[in-house]
């Protein structure tokens, strides 16, 4: 790993943890394999959600959830449904 690389990698890891966790609000569009629209802008799949297997295992195309963006922006973590 060259001497930039390491830099970027620092930099990242320190801007990943200063920024604070943001609610988000998304959209399932897809059930196998899981994908959720969040913003009408942004598809985010499986790899980059983590789901709580008792919410899993009831969502259906359409449903309104509410998503905890992990610092860094890497995961979104799903901790519920909106009524709908």
């Amino acid at each position: 790993m060259s001497i930039n690389d390491q830099v970027k990698k620092i930099i990242k890891e320190y801007l990943s943890s200063i920024q604070p966790v943001a609610v988000m609000y998304g959209t399932v569009t897809n059930v196998n394999p899981l994908e959720v629209n969040v913003d009408q802008r942004l598809t985010f799949s499986a790899d980059f959600l983590v789901v709580p297997e008792h919410i899993g295992s009831s969502l259906e195309i359409g449903s309104k959830l509410i998503l905890l963006r992990a610092a860094g922006g890497e995961k979104y973590v799903l901790i519920g449904r909106l009524g709908e």
